[in-house]
């Protein structure tokens, strides 16, 4: 379920042609800090299993959970639930393609921001800065 509260993280990661699975193209995933919820993976049409896509955090595969398995489909959606938390600049996807033409992916990260840090603003990502607790406070205290 979509909550007002979190961000969607997109990044559509290219593959040139002819690149191997034992020499994958890896491409920086840069998040804001905070739960990650899940991870929508979109291969579109024309794929015809002859790319792969993983996902790593801190340099180890969480998507597919399998090590050395990759995403391998044609015009498929994957839906994954994470539920942890997680670093803004730790996150890679790594693609393979056989094809004689370049694909891409799109990907969506689903993030509820860590209250009282403000992520970091990349490529006009927006920014949500939690509220100040000192202020809170002081309204907690007018209003008691």
């Amino acid at each position: 379920m979509a909550f007002i509260h979190h961000q969607y993280w997109p990044i559509s990661p290219a593959c040139p042609a002819k690149t191997t699975a034992s020499n994958p193209v890896t491409t920086p995933w840069p998040i804001t800090q905070g739960m990650l919820h899940g991870v929508k993976v979109m291969i579109p049409a024309g794929h015809n299993g002859l790319t792969g896509i993983k996902i790593l955090y801190c340099g180890v595969q969480i998507i597919p959970w399998s090590l050395n398995f990759w995403l391998v489909g044609n015009n498929q959606t994957f839906d994954f639930s994470w539920g942890e938390e997680v670093m803004g600049t730790n996150l890679s996807i790594q693609t393979y393609n056989t094809d004689v033409a370049a694909h891409t992916w799109w990907l969506y990260a689903d993030i509820e921001p860590t209250l009282g840090i403000a992520p970091a603003q990349v490529g006009g990502a927006p920014s949500l800065v939690g509220p100040d607790t000192s202020q809170l406070a002081q309204i907690a205290a007018l209003t008691a």
